[in-house]
């Protein structure tokens, strides 16, 4: 039966299908199939077990495993960077390890590996691996050494069988600290077969090193391509150690060390000495070659010349370091130990054992006496630039000055080579000074004489809390005995001031704010004001004539009061804000006024007129002291406590200037006595010149009071035992004390 139109279609289609099906073209179907391996997705599988192994003749075996069955090669790279690769080969699907015979490596060298299958339009690769070549390392195995030959025997091993080429090399040096190489050469070329070395050298002091480099190949070698090395200091490895060491140290004075050592060598030409005094920032200086086998020496090269004070303590100690060294050659030991010298060098004393009218004897002392080598006597004219005037060994701790000049004023001071100077202490050609009595009137800080001294009278004001007293005592000069005693008020008497004409005595109290005038012969009151709110009264004197009589407050005010008419004739403005300690001066002829005020101090007239007149600030507002000369040609004053001035009064205009608690002028201008911290001090008013200084132990610099008398060489000084009277003979003697 023929087949009918349809069943012939049908074949037709069947046929198209078989045909489609046959054809090597994959379908959309089996493109969508990612386990297909002709999908362009399909993952191929990694390689594994990808390694280098080293074999004979400088070969590299290159060996991987694979567990997949769809790839058609592998691709196989090499770098000698580690970073840049280059195409060694392409090998077939069934090659499993390849053999790099190229002879071209470097310690970086490295290989890549993958595999492919070609696809459509393409092909599929696998992860790539890396895998480098394991030479091993070099490393020091076993070292030997004798320090009698100087032969030193070295081995090594290698980490692979690889045929290095290895160099030694010899590097010296100067001082392995400093770094400083003297020659670095190659010595020997050593191959893979041999792994030890000897060397003999020549006995030296030059610390040197081995170093062995090992190379992959000539090369690499010609490249300076070192693969791997080490470095031996044969000496320090092995603990042989040349240089000489101290032993012990001794100052023997200051000019003068003693230093012992250990010699570590057999065979050096000699040894140096190097010192400095600092060597932080001074660099150690040769002062000394000495033969071989010598193991001491005796430093007399003024050891401690350059050497300072130490910042760091109080005593005065310096120091001196030292280093020894051995020398071969042109080779010298390390001298990086240095042993530390310590002189301890303490300050001189220096004192006057004795004073004449011609001569002084100096008499000086020092501790740690046995490591003086000599002393300086210094001499200066002008109080200010010393020079050497005697040197003295060190057995001698006295002299006496007679090369003396009357008319000038000499300083002196001792020292040794290193220690500081001693106190300087001065002479001077004067009158001296006898104490003719003792007022039984202690801690007086107001004192005032009559005009022609015949009487004395004084109080403890409020200011001198440890001899505090409401007494004011009158005393008779001629004979020196109490003629009256008066508590004119009930707390301390802060100023007095007496008038013998009139036989009247002034009396003012700051913490009663009370003034009273008495007749000391009748025991009167004459005039009294008590308890003026206003003021607090601190000072009071009497004009010449006695009639009047001048007060100041704490606050600086001046009043003037009439004995005539019992009433007040002026009273100047407030000058200060605020209320201290004040003092007032009225001048011989009753012109004129000083008062002290806030920090500085003012001239008024007899009428309470403020006259032109140079003031000197000071620091602070204490300004307690001021006083005439007695020919009223000059003012003593003194501001804050302690700075004193002598001023001409007519403009003010400082002529001196000092250091004293309490200060006052001969009757005669000529000198200027000074008090402050238990020394009194004359000096000469014209020429500035220290007279005379003497030492008060037992007095109370703060709170005593310091006048010359009226018209006599007398001047008296409170003190915690009573009122001293001193007296300028005319007898001379060379006086001592302290700059």
């Amino acid at each position: 039966m023929k087949p009918t139109s349809q069943y012939s279609l049908l074949l037709v289609i069947i046929s198209v299908c078989l045909l489609s099906y046959c054809s090597k073209a994959p379908t959309s179907f089996e493109r969508d199939n990612l386990s297909d391996p002709d999908n362009p997705s399909f993952e191929i599988l990694p390689l594994k077990e990808f390694q280098t192994q080293i074999q004979p003749d400088k070969v590299i075996r290159i060996s991987w495993t694979d567990s997949s069955n769809y790839v058609d090669g592998y691709v196989l790279s090499k770098s000698l960077d580690g970073a840049t690769f280059e195409l060694l080969d392409t090998v077939e699907a069934t090659t499993r390890s390849y053999n790099d015979v190229t002879g071209q490596f470097t310690k970086n060298t490295s290989y890549s590996l993958y595999s492919f299958r070609s696809i459509e339009n393409g092909y599929n690769v696998s992860e790539t691996l890396i895998a480098d070549i394991s030479f091993g390392e070099i490393n020091l195995d076993t070292y030997s050494a004798s320090s009698d030959t100087s032969t030193f025997n070295l081995s090594w091993k290698f980490g692979s069988s690889w045929p290095f080429i290895v160099v030694s090399t010899l590097t010296l040096y100067t001082d392995p600290f400093s770094g400083h190489i003297i020659s670095s050469m190659p010595l020997d070329t050593i191959y893979h077969q041999e792994t030890s070395y000897n060397r003999d050298f020549e006995k030296t002091f030059y610390t040197y090193s081995l170093s062995f480099d090992a190379y992959l190949d000539y090369e690499n070698l010609e490249a300076g391509n070192v693969f791997n090395n080490f470095v031996i200091y044969p000496y320090d490895a092995l603990s042989i150690d040349f240089s000489p060491y101290f032993t012990s140290s001794q100052v023997v004075d200051e000019s003068t060390v003693s230093l012992n050592w250990e010699d570590n060598s057999t065979f050096e030409d000699g040894f140096e000495i190097l010192r400095t005094n600092s060597y932080y920032d001074q660099p150690f200086e040769v002062i000394a070659t000495l033969p071989p086998n010598t193991t001491s020496f005796v430093d007399t090269l003024a050891p401690f010349i350059n050497a300072t004070h130490d910042p760091f303590s109080d005593l005065d100690i310096f120091y001196a370091f030292y280093r020894v060294r051995a020398i071969k050659g042109n080779s010298i030991t390390s001298s990086n130990k240095f042993e530390k010298v310590t002189l301890t060098a303490p300050k001189p004393t220096l004192t006057v054992k004795e004073e004449n009218a011609n001569s002084v004897k100096l008499s000086w002392s020092i501790s740690r006496a046995n490591y003086v080598k000599n002393y300086t006597l210094e001499r200066s004219i002008d109080g200010n630039t010393f020079q050497t005037y005697k040197t003295f060994d060190k057995n001698t701790t006295e002299y006496t000055v007679t090369e003396l000049d009357e008319s000038k004023k000499y300083s002196f001071r001792v020292r040794t080579i290193k220690s500081p100077h001693s106190n300087a202490v001065s002479i001077s050609h004067f009158r001296t000074i006898t104490e003719i009595e003792i007022l039984d009137f202690p801690g007086a800080t107001s004192i005032r004489s009559s005009k022609t001294d015949k009487y004395l009278v004084a109080s403890a004001g409020i200011n001198n809390p440890s001899f505090s007293s409401n007494d004011v005592v009158v005393f008779d000069l001629e004979n020196g005995t109490e003629i009256y005693r008066t508590t004119p008020f009930s707390n301390p008497v802060d100023g007095v001031d007496i008038n013998a004409d009139k036989n009247l005595i002034a009396m003012v109290s700051s913490k009663d704010r009370s003034v009273k005038i008495m007749d000391f012969v009748a025991d009167t009151i004459v005039y009294e004001l008590l308890y003026d709110s206003n003021n607090s009264f601190f000072d009071i004197e009497f004009s010449p004539d006695g009639n009047y009589f001048y007060t100041v407050t704490a606050f600086g005010s001046l009043s003037k009061f009439s004995l005539l008419t019992k009433t007040n004739i002026f009273k100047s403005s407030t000058t200060s804000i605020t209320g201290t300690n004040r003092s007032l001066s009225v001048s011989p002829t009753g012109d004129s006024i000083a008062v002290s005020v806030f920090g500085i101090h003012q001239l008024f007239s007899k009428e309470g007129n403020l006259l032109n007149f140079q003031t000197l600030s000071a620091k602070g507002s204490y300004s307690q002291g001021v006083k005439f000369s007695k020919s009223g040609e000059f003012l003593a004053t003194i501001r804050n406590s302690d700075l004193g001035t002598v001023q001409i009064t007519s403009d003010g205009y400082a002529l001196y200037n000092f250091r004293a608690s309490y200060a006052d002028i001969h009757y005669s201008n000529s000198y200027l006595a000074t008090f402050y911290e238990g020394q009194l001090s004359i000096i000469n008013l014209y020429n500035k010149r220290e007279l005379l200084a003497l030492k008060y132990t037992n007095s109370t610099p703060k709170l005593t009071q310091l006048r010359f008398s009226n018209s006599q060489d007398y001047f008296y000084f409170g003190t915690n035992s009573g009122i001293k009277l001193y007296e300028l003979s005319d007898s001379k003697s060379w006086f001592s004390f302290d700059n």
